[in-house]
């Protein structure tokens, strides 16, 4: 980038078609679908495997949200990018510990529709989700990943002849991808989708590789002051090209795990992974 140029900011052509304030904080729709890859010990970890048809010494690496490397869409996704010409892999972060999709089911119901008396109920429900969610998180602190991913990384660069790696992170798996990028050595390019945990200035501000957002309308983990935030940040560093890509009509989790059924959501999912795609054939 030029000392005049700044980062690339662009939004979806897909339009919401209700007010999405009062739904749901996230979703979990589960894909339906049978993955093609296979699960292999790279660098002592279990990681899915996706290969593409072509010959390429280019790789992406998905950090997964807190559903893991187990989790379906994840490994459809990973099909998907493979069948973009990429070999794909997804390190298990969680050493065979994620979460399940129905822990966190009580975020997904949309509370416009409840009686008083429901929305009560609902809150004890959240409360209940909480308190299991804080001993996972404290065993699996979203900055410790990073050397379950260099594991890996090591590994296919030496023993499968990978030369370009990029790195996308999905939710909470954007943590290792702001400490990675912001490495001279170990990636070549970066994305997050929805990122979770994001501090601000910190986590970018050191970062030295090409970077992607894509970003959620409706996202309590990076609402609108912290998306602002992210823009300006990015657009003091000429030296790095950025592309924020800003979804109008989702939640967090859509890129992963929004509802296909969904018109809106389905052509957001879409996108953002051509978008990805997109950017990792530029910079790898």
């Amino acid at each position: 980038m030029s000392e005049t140029d700044q980062p690339n900011i662009e939004t979806s052509t897909a339009e919401p078609v209700e007010d999405i304030s009062t739904k749901a904080c996230c979703t979990t729709h589960i894909d339906s679908g049978t993955p093609t890859g296979k699960v292999e010990k790279i660098g002592g970890v279990d990681t899915y495997v996706a290969t593409p048809d072509i010959e390429t010494d280019k790789a992406i690496i998905i950090s997964t949200d807190v559903f893991g490397q187990v989790f379906v869409n994840n490994r459809l996704l990973a099909d998907k990018y493979a069948k973009a010409g990429f070999h794909c892999f997804i390190p298990d972060l969680f050493n065979g510990g994620p979460l399940e999709p129905s822990a966190v089911a009580p975020m997904e119901l949309d509370r416009k529709k409840m009686t008083t008396y429901e929305k009560f109920k609902h809150n004890f429900s959240i409360t209940y989700v909480a308190l299991g969610f804080a001993p996972w998180i404290l065993k699996h602190n979203p900055s410790s990943k990073v050397p379950i991913v260099e594991s890996v990384i090591n590994d296919i660069k030496s023993q499968r002849g990978i030369k370009s790696v990029g790195l996308i992170g999905y939710c909470y798996g954007a943590k290792t991808v702001y400490q990675l990028a912001s490495q001279d050595d170990k990636i070549q390019a970066a994305a997050v989708a929805h990122p979770s945990f994001t501090s601000l200035p910190g986590d970018i501000q050191d970062i030295k590789k090409p970077m992607l957002f894509e970003m959620a309308e409706d996202d309590a983990q990076l609402p609108e002051g912290k998306r602002k935030q992210v823009e300006a940040i990015m657009s003091k560093k000429t030296d790095v090209p950025s592309t924020l890509k800003f979804f109008p009509g989702t939640r967090h989790g859509f890129a992963v795990r929004g509802d296909e059924d969904d018109p809106v959501v389905c052509k957001a999912r879409v996108e953002a992974l051509e978008v990805a795609i997109e950017h990792f054939k530029k910079y790898l």
